[in-house]
């Protein structure tokens, strides 16, 4: 599966009727734009030499790559045949005659792209994650704790009889100066208590909701709406784990350094 999608490709398209590597000019042709026309090749003529700067001109413009960086790159990983911004914006995708690689300016640019990618597979396909990986990263929002704190509470009391709430709530109704007094009392002791209860216990929504009150399977409980993925979190955890070159250098795991640079083979 190809993990990156080309963004802004700032390759330059070749120019028709250019000589090798299409950075030089035959001489037959350079005539022709100056309006001599030939009726062959001119014999005993050297293509036109370029400096490095003017090779890699039209991809360097508005990159933060230059020259002496593209040679060497070519030297070690083939002939360059264009140069497109990465995926997520944080460095550029070099295709060679050799191969498909992502190269960083530096290494931060590479783990906040990694980021970025594993951030969009937590969010678009969460499964390709292990289960147990994705539990420890669950949480509820405060508010979300604090509505189904209030509704469990809520249908817990009006579930029990006034003897019932009395009884659980510890109150004997002749302390005080009536029955509906008492009750109300009981209800409001027993409703703070379960409320509490709840929103301690969705702390940790696998283990109270799943192991502890038994309402869902597991598997259920991650499609809840309220359930929500710590992804900061998780992508952090995945970085330490598993490191920066394990999802971006597809090819072969490897994270290769030149000139500053940080490289990565995806194909």
């Amino acid at each position: 599966m190809n993990l990156y999608k080309a963004k802004g490709d700032i390759k330059v398209p070749r120019k028709k009727g250019l000589g090798r590597g299409w950075w030089f000019e035959s001489e037959r042709h350079r005539l022709a734009r100056m309006g001599i026309k030939t009726g062959r090749k001119v014999r005993g003529t050297s293509p036109r030499t370029t400096s490095t700067s003017s090779k890699y001109k039209q991809w360097i413009q508005g990159a933060n790559l230059n020259p002496l960086f593209l040679k060497h790159f070519e030297s070690k990983y083939g002939e360059i045949e264009g140069i497109r911004e990465s995926a997520y914006g944080y460095g550029y995708e070099i295709e060679t005659d050799e191969g498909s690689f992502l190269v960083f300016p530096d290494y931060d640019s590479a783990e906040q792209e990694a980021k970025e990618y594993i951030k969009d597979m937590l969010e678009s396909e969460p499964e390709l994650f292990n289960k147990d990986f994705l539990e420890a990263h669950t949480y509820i929002s405060d508010t979300d704790k604090r509505i189904i704190a209030t509704e469990e509470a809520d249908n817990y009391v009006e579930d029990l009889t006034d003897e019932e709430l009395l009884e659980k709530a510890g109150i004997d109704p002749d302390d005080y100066k009536d029955w509906d007094t008492a009750v109300e009392e009981a209800k409001d002791i027993v409703q703070d208590k379960v409320y509490d209860e709840w929103y301690e216990g969705l702390d940790d929504p696998i283990e109270f909701l799943c192991d502890e009150k038994g309402y869902y399977s597991r598997e259920d409980l991650l499609q809840q709406p309220f359930i929500q993925l710590d992804i900061e979190g998780a992508t952090d955890e995945v970085i330490a784990l598993d490191g920066v070159a394990h999802f971006l250098a597809t090819y072969d795991g490897d994270e290769q350094e030149l000139d500053g640079f940080y490289i990565y083979r995806t194909n």
